[in-house]
């Protein structure tokens, strides 16, 4: 249910009247410290949440906010470039990699893109190979496993081998 102009306009002049001292500071946009009957949207008036509208800081206080900001976004980039770099950044790319191929070619015929795919397979094949020579080892092991439960399955329908006499 949205109010109208005057609605609010009536809620507003009740609001200023009612309140005492204290509690209409508490009820005042941190912003631009009108009286604010909507407290409750994280201290913000309307208005100000729809010009959202950067706090009152001193331009010192802004370059400082800006620097931190810079500052942590390198260390993030510092960080990622160094996963990226290392072997488990180059096994979780590899990984990405195998995963995307693997969606990719489940795509019907006519939307797969065959070009994205090869790239990603030379990508993955040459520079990001861990995960994929991880993936091939395990099947081949789950190949063995199976081919060993079917050998001894057989085994167990031949007859038993005759027991040394000693």
């Amino acid at each position: 249910m949205t109010m109208t102009r005057r609605e609010k306009e009536a809620v507003r002049k009740r609001f200023e009247a009612t309140e005492t001292l204290p509690e209409a500071r508490k009820r005042q946009c941190q912003q631009c410290g009108r009286p604010n009957p909507y407290w409750e949207h994280a201290g913000l008036c309307p208005e100000c949440r729809r010009r959202r509208r950067p706090l009152n800081l001193s331009p010192a206080q802004l370059d400082q906010a800006r620097r931190d900001l810079a500052h942590r976004d390198f260390l993030n980039r510092e960080r990622a470039e160094a996963l990226a770099k290392s072997a488990r950044g180059a096994y979780i790319i590899g990984q990405a990699l195998t995963l995307a191929i693997k969606h990719l070619e489940t795509e019907e015929p006519r939307r797969r893109e065959v070009s994205n795919i090869a790239d990603m397979k030379l990508m993955r094949d040459h520079l990001f190979p861990l995960f994929h020579w991880a993936e091939e080892a395990s099947e081949e092991y789950r190949d063995r496993l199976n081919e060993l439960s079917e050998t001894l399955r057989d085994s167990e329908r031949l007859p038993p081998l005759p027991t040394d006499p000693r």
